[in-house]
């Protein structure tokens, strides 16, 4: 089973090296491109003392609505079952690889607002508390207007 996923990462790269190879172009130098890919640090200038803030808020939010479904878990039906693991293994593979792969770049971030928006919903929607549900939302939204008025 993991003979054929790593045939299936390297295959890719295969093909693209007998391309370089058949049309006379230099490996060497394409090699680097590729491996500069993986291993340059793009500059993280962009996220200033306001996006971090905001996005330690987002963070906060985002565990204390994962751990609500979590707790009722078992409670939900099948096939929203299906659709949280579907949305935490879409999370984890945006997440790791924005974690893990140096050349990493902020437009990852858009994927991870499928499973992010869902998890939020789902938590606002079954808060006991309205007025708790509108206030954490509204700091939320506070939080993204002071991003775009600063920024």
């Amino acid at each position: 089973e993991w003979t054929f996923t790593i045939l299936g990462f390297i295959t890719p790269y295969v093909i693209l090296f007998a391309w370089y190879y058949l049309s006379g172009q230099d490996l060497a130098h394409n090699w680097e491109m590729i491996r500069y890919n993986f291993v340059h640090d793009r500059a993280t200038g962009f996220l200033n003392n306001y996006y971090l803030a905001f996005y330690a808020y987002l963070l906060l939010v985002i565990l204390l609505a994962s751990r609500k479904m979590l707790s009722k878990y078992q409670k939900l039906k099948i096939y929203i079952r299906k659709f949280y693991q579907l949305n935490f293994w879409i999370f984890a593979f945006v997440l790791i690889p924005f974690l893990v792969i140096y050349s990493r770049a902020i437009e990852m971030i858009y994927f991870l607002a499928i499973p992010v928006s869902y998890v939020l919903s789902y938590y606002f929607f079954n808060m006991r508390f309205r007025l708790a549900a509108e206030i954490i939302f509204g700091l939320l939204l506070a939080g993204y207007g002071v991003l775009l008025v600063f920024n």
